[in-house]
């Protein structure tokens, strides 16, 4: 079912700038909370900041494809 949607950012990093968002991935509580929220952060044991800047910067390669949805 989403196969049509491909690459449409679903995930809501897109209100973040690319400066923000490695902050987010490591306290994402302290960027953006609410009930509910699940993210759990993920210190430099998990990811490393050379991990953090690739993640970063897949999201910015798949931000920049934009979807085209029929």
């Amino acid at each position: 079912m989403l196969e049509k949607y491909g690459n449409m950012r679903l995930c809501g990093t897109d209100p973040f700038k690319e400066s923000a968002l490695p902050r987010f991935i490591r306290k994402p509580k302290a960027i953006r909370s609410w009930d509910g929220s699940k993210m759990p952060g993920f210190g430099p044991e998990v990811f490393s900041d050379e991990d953090i800047a690739n993640i970063v910067a897949y999201l910015k390669e798949m931000a920049s494809e934009k979807p085209h949805i029929d």
